[in-house]
């Protein structure tokens, strides 16, 4: 679940426990992976019981997968692993995920 208060958005479990360690701007609709949030004018995403997968540093994040996000950071488009670790580093070319059965 998620609530706001005066403006900022927690996770909670079903019995009502808090889930979150900080207070978001924007904690968006669950899309059965995540909840994309918001924090300090910043995205990110995490998931609803465990911690941030992608800390809140990034201008947008352009697309994902089970492994991978397409992020903006700082105007440069990059592949970034929910490890946190870049796959592709940010340049000025945009870049689009594609998936295995693309590439058959």
């Amino acid at each position: 679940m998620r609530a706001t208060q005066k403006g900022l958005w927690s996770v909670y479990d079903t019995f009502g426990i808090k889930k979150t360690e900080r207070l978001y701007e924007k904690l968006l609709s669950y899309n059965n992976r995540f909840f994309p949030v918001k924090s300090r004018g910043f995205l990110g995403r995490r998931r609803p019981i465990r911690q941030e997968t992608l800390t809140c540093v990034y201008d947008s994040i352009i697309g994902f997968n089970y492994d991978y996000a397409v992020v903006k950071f700082k105007g440069l488009y990059g592949i970034i692993g929910y490890d946190e670790h870049w796959k592709i580093f940010p340049q000025k070319i945009p870049l689009t995920l594609i998936d295995n059965e693309t590439l058959s």
